[in-house]
């Protein structure tokens, strides 16, 4: 239930009827309910709760659509320029189902993918140890700072490429309920990788910027921005399907367990 609050004062000492019509559209299903009401105004400000609830998950734009002012007998009516009026924003979350435990096959991926941190490599973003020079070691890896600070040569070894352990994929398409029981499956997911501590990506096609995008989660702020994201996007018929358009975006990283989220 949202319960919405409506604050109404008449700039007349005459009591006056209000029809006020307010429109609630779910921006991610592309939706749109209306709700008609009346109330009483007068020159005392009054403040009235209408109770509005949703079905799905999504973006929910709540906004006074069209305002007439009726005189007390009910004969004549003008209507009233709402320009000013602000709406009100609601996000309605998808649910969080638990999961029991975690697949026994993903933890040893998990396990695997992070035994890489042991062994030295070629990855320059990842630094394996620092250490003394010895003969052999290219110039490249001298750390220069750092040696003037110790008065000694240092250079530094580098890692393994350290893949993320999990990667979400999901698509936008579907009927209404359809994306509403893949949200609650993305943030029940999502959630249980967290609190598992197992880091992981969720990768979906923007329709705003016309393009596949994906982004780390390490905590629960992460998945907050994925969700008011992708609950604003809008359904837009048929968006291209993840699985089949993302190679060039994840051709070179690796990943521990791919995990693909659809209705088809």
């Amino acid at each position: 239930d949202l319960p919405i609050r409506i604050k109404i004062k008449s700039s007349s000492f005459l009591s006056c009827r209000i029809r006020s019509e307010l429109t609630i559209r779910n921006e991610l299903l592309q939706e749109e309910l209306r709700s008609v009401f009346f109330v009483t105004a007068g020159y005392k400000k009054q403040t009235m709760e209408q109770t509005l609830s949703s079905k799905y998950c999504g973006k929910l734009d709540c906004r006074i659509k069209e305002l007439r002012v009726y005189d007390y007998l009910g004969l004549l009516s003008f209507r009233k320029k709402i320009d000013n009026i602000k709406n009100c924003v609601v996000f309605v979350l998808p649910s969080i189902y638990p999961l029991m435990q975690v697949d026994v096959e993903l933890h040893q991926h998990v396990e695997n993918s992070e035994s890489l941190q042991l062994k030295t490599g070629d990855d320059p973003s990842e630094i394996f140890d620092i250490r003394e020079y010895r003969e052999g070691d290219r110039l490249t890896r001298i750390l220069w700072k750092l040696s003037s600070k110790h008065d000694q040569v240092m250079v530094k070894d580098l890692g393994l490429p350290i893949s993320n352990n999990v990667l979400l994929l999901f698509d936008l398409n579907g009927d209404s309920k359809e994306l509403d029981g893949l949200f609650d499956t993305l943030n029940s997911v999502s959630c249980f990788l967290l609190k598992n501590q197992i880091i992981h990506e969720i990768g979906w096609y923007d329709i705003h910027n016309e393009g596949f995008v994906h982004t780390d989660i390490i905590k629960k702020d992460d998945l907050g921005v994925v969700l008011n994201s992708t609950l604003s996007a809008g359904r837009a018929g048929h968006q291209p399907l993840m699985l089949m358009n993302c190679s060039n975006v994840y051709d070179s990283k690796q990943y521990a367990e791919v995990i693909y989220l659809c209705s088809e």
